[in-house]
């Protein structure tokens, strides 16, 4: 398991029927089953896609997970204990 500062992400690779792909880390990202549609939240700001072109896109896959080091202490500590009584 990788930790990160900051909040979770997930790195997402998209293949396109072309052959190409992209891979970026994503803070949020939803698709539907068929690939009609997408959403997401990119964890840099600075760095998005300006098209995804979801017509075009063969598979999506999730590539490497980081979990916020805080909520991770919070679940396995203090929230466990909690959720006890």
């Amino acid at each position: 398991m990788k930790l990160t500062f900051g909040r979770s992400k997930m790195k997402i690779r998209v293949l396109y029927k072309s052959g190409n792909s992209h891979s970026q880390w994503f803070v949020k990202f939803v698709t539907q089953q068929d690939l009609s549609q997408a959403e997401w939240l990119q964890a840099e700001q600075n760095i998005r896609p300006i098209k995804l072109g979801i017509d075009n896109v063969e598979a999506i896959w999730q590539e490497d997970y980081r979990i916020n080091l805080f909520y991770f202490l919070w679940v396995n500590t203090v929230g466990h204990l909690l959720k006890k009584y």
